[in-house]
């Protein structure tokens, strides 16, 4: 049987790194993804690898970018044929004024809660909708609804629940 994988935006700390040590616990092969906090990534490969003996690997890049996503999926498929859960945990916010903020700081925020998520799915869904070879195709949206791997939304910012979508 394949080891099950997931990948995680999000997670050098608060809920990325809380669902890497649950799903580590459970055997799966952990894809660790920051953009800044690479030091705290490694932190939590060490102790993932140590505790749980699990394969770990860090994907570090800005998931706000379809070019660093793009890197990142190339660098998962180099080291497993299958992605079976995404965890799409990365935001950031902005705190200050919306009178202060600038259009720098607003697309910002709009690439990396927003837009990585379509990023990671665009990469993500396909390959998993393939797992399903050989079945009847009527709809995409239907197709999905049967795949095997959920997509996890984690909403960013000042939000504390976690919101959970079987696709």
């Amino acid at each position: 049987m394949e080891q099950k994988t997931i990948f995680i935006t999000g997670a050098s700390r608060g809920i990325g790194k809380s669902i890497a040590l649950l799903f580590a616990s459970r055997g799966y092969h952990t894809f660790l993804n920051c953009s800044s906090s690479v030091d705290e990534l490694k932190k939590l490969r060490a102790y993932i690898t140590e505790k749980y003996h699990t394969p770990c690997t860090l994907v570090p890049g800005n998931v706000g970018n379809p070019d660093h996503v793009r890197a990142i999926y190339n660098k998962i498929y180099q080291e497993c044929t299958h992605l079976d859960v995404l965890v799409n945990n990365a935001g950031i916010s902005y705190i200050n004024l919306l009178t202060d903020m600038t259009d720098e700081d607003w697309n910002r925020i709009i690439q990396t809660n927003l837009s990585s998520v379509f990023y990671c799915c665009r990469q993500a869904i396909p390959p998993m909708v393939s797992k399903l070879s050989g079945k009847t195709k009527p709809s995409i949206l239907r197709h999905w609804a049967k795949a095997p791997a959920p997509i996890l939304c984690i909403p960013s910012g000042n939000s504390k629940t976690p919101i959970k979508r079987q696709l």
